[in-house]
């Protein structure tokens, strides 16, 4: 199993708009495409800013090929759709896991 994690820190102007795009516009029509076996949304609650929050979507993904579709199909259309619709306002890093096990 392959997590691909998408770490967002959101100015506190856009937060609303973005989660609301995220929840139900673009994940519902990306878990539409059947790549990935589920995709979790979370808030991050460690707060290092006192203006902005930061935001984890973890992709889960069978296989490698299945990450390289996504990677090379959708995640620069991400990029670009969350960079017209909110500027600069939402950075974005990202980080491939591997799951050793699970308990």
């Amino acid at each position: 199993m392959i997590i691909y994690n998408q770490t967002s820190n959101v100015h506190s102007s856009v937060q609303s708009k973005w989660c609301k795009w995220m929840q139900y516009t673009y994940l519902p029509s990306l878990k539409e495409k059947g790549l990935f076996s589920k995709v979790v949304f979370s808030k991050i609650v460690d707060k290092s800013d006192k203006f902005d929050d930061n935001y984890c979507t973890q992709y889960y993904f069978k296989s490698n090929a299945l990450l390289k579709t996504y990677l090379e199909d959708y995640d620069s259309g991400f990029n670009k759709r969350q960079e017209i619709f909110f500027g600069c306002k939402v950075l974005t890093f990202t980080t491939k896991l591997r799951v050793i096990n699970q308990y």
